[in-house]
């Protein structure tokens, strides 16, 4: 099995138990934090973390298992140390509502456990009950903007940036690469309604609103995507005029209109899409396609992969200090945390957050028992350090300002980075030439791509391209001009593309 594979390239002493289950504690108070999570490789990345912030005081788990992956600014303050802070995981199930029923375990110390001071969790509705016990929340995953609103969630941070963020990152992709307009189809549920949302506020702040033109998917079932209703909106899109196409759709529909926009000939050289990473699963079927993603992997994250091949289930059950759901512990969960996703690597950070800022409070010389609610809140809203999931950092609003690449499909099927963005300094950032949908390879797109397909006119302000009008004839091509129908004449449609010769005894106002 992995998990038997990972262990067998563990260090001498592999013997040590990691704690010995009579330690006493030496701090008179308790710093007790909380970890609610469905995915197993959640719970492996906080357990990770604990173990890992030992090092600092375990002499002999720093010779089994290296030097602590995060440094704690100014080490560990003697009342942070050994027995002082511990880690009570529960599994939310996927569900708002054994989340809830476990958040409410956790806050209130209903299984005989110290209520925890501070939570690490991603449902929506746990926020609200954080803020109203005042007890900070961080999330890994938690993407949504209107957790950004302190208003509503009060003692909400997160370490993944949010959907506002991503819609500053296509917006900086739209402006760098001087597209017209982008004609973007949106999923209409909260993901893809955010996201095209916060895109067209972007563009009207900036006066800029008709450079993106949305289209609606339409109501429809995550779990029932409706083609027909798909390649409806697939065609409304064509009529918009622009070839640059921006997705903004759920994951439970993106397998379903890839194929759609692929009948409709529109995964070809003449169009350029760009995603969210909800089509990361079918992008590699089309050179030059490309999604964004954050960025969930810094310089430090190859160090936890290395401590996690040293660590064993028996590692978990070597402490009291650290409490995982019943039946986890076991090869399996090794085997999916044999490669984390970015989550994971946020996830460690989010409980290295708590350990950073609990140590600061102390040193600052803050009293261990006021190290909670808006104080811990603060500090951790104040941190900045280096993660495994990269630098780290938030806004007033407890938003991590993080970094979002681009990736793009290659000549030879490789997906490659090409594109970077940052929601700290907002600079767009192009780290190498990038390939097209029509082959092409370079820093900008290629010309044809500006190009008004026949029945459009370029307007000359904008360059953008527009329906002919009714009474006049439109070729296409780069210039694309507006052509009056000439005297005899007439074009009775919009996006005429040539005028019929008028019936003998009429002319063109009568036909």
């Amino acid at each position: 099995m992995a998990g038997h594979g990972l262990r067998s390239v563990r260090p001498p002493c592999s013997s040590v138990l990691l704690f010995s289950l009579s330690f006493v504690r030496c701090a008179s108070v308790e710093f007790a934090l909380g970890v609610l999570a469905g995915n197993p490789q959640l719970h492996a990345t906080a357990a990770a973390a604990f173990i890992d912030y030992q090092k600092n005081f375990n002499a002999s788990l720093t010779a089994r298992l290296g030097p602590p992956i995060i440094e704690i600014p100014g080490g560990v303050h003697p009342n942070a140390s050994m027995g002082a802070i511990s880690l009570s995981m529960k599994d939310d199930g996927d569900s708002d509502k054994t989340g809830m029923s476990e958040a409410l375990n956790l806050l209130l110390g209903l299984e005989g456990n110290a209520p925890v001071i501070g939570l690490i969790a991603s449902l929506d509705p746990v926020a609200t009950l954080t803020g109203v016990r005042q007890i900070p929340q961080v999330s890994c995953y938690a993407e949504g903007p209107k957790l950004s609103n302190k208003k509503e969630y009060p003692f909400f941070v997160r370490t993944t940036p949010p959907d506002s963020f991503l819609a500053t990152a296509i917006w900086h992709w739209v402006v760098h690469f001087n597209v017209p307009a982008a004609a973007c189809v949106y999923s209409d549920e909260g993901y893809g309604q955010s996201l095209f949302g916060s895109l067209n506020d972007l563009a009207r702040a900036n006066g800029q609103q008709d450079r993106i033109q949305g289209q609606g998917l339409g109501r429809m079932s995550l779990l029932d995507f409706n083609a027909e209703q798909a390649r409806e909106v697939a065609q409304l899109v064509k009529r918009i005029g622009s070839h640059f196409v921006v997705l903004l759709i759920h994951v439970a529909f993106a397998g379903g209109f890839f194929n759609v926009l692929e009948q409709e000939g529109m995964v070809t050289p003449a169009w350029q899409i760009l995603s969210t990473d909800t089509f990361q699963a079918d992008a590699g079927r089309k050179v030059g396609y490309m999604y964004l993603r954050p960025s969930g992997e810094g310089a430090k994250a190859p160090e936890l992969r290395q401590l996690w091949s040293w660590l064993s289930p028996h590692d978990m059950e070597a402490t009291n200090q650290m409490q995982l759901p019943a039946g986890l512990v076991g090869d399996e969960m090794f085997d999916e945390g044999a490669v984390f996703d970015p989550i994971a690597f946020c996830n460690f950070d989010s409980v290295y957050a708590y350990f950073i800022a609990i140590n600061n409070l102390l040193h600052s010389g803050v009293d261990a028992s006021e190290v909670r609610g808006r104080a811990l809140l603060d500090e951790m809203s104040r941190l900045g350090f280096n993660g495994v999931s990269g630098d780290m950092s938030f806004d007033r609003n407890g938003d991590r300002l993080g970094a979002f690449e681009f990736l793009n499909v290659q000549s030879d099927g490789n997906i490659a980075s090409v594109a970077s963005f940052s929601a700290k300094t907002l600079n767009f950032t192009v780290t190498a030439p990038l390939t097209w949908m029509d082959g092409s390879v370079g820093y900008f797109p290629p010309p044809d791509m500006y190009s008004c397909d026949p029945g459009f006119y370029q307007e000359e302000q904008t360059r953008q391209c527009k329906i002919c009008p009714q009474g006049n004839f439109c070729e296409g091509g780069l210039t694309a001009p507006l052509m009056p129908c000439p005297r005899g004449t007439f074009a009775p449609d919009v996006g005429m593309t040539n005028c019929t010769a008028c019936p003998n005894g009429s002319f063109a106002l009568d036909a």
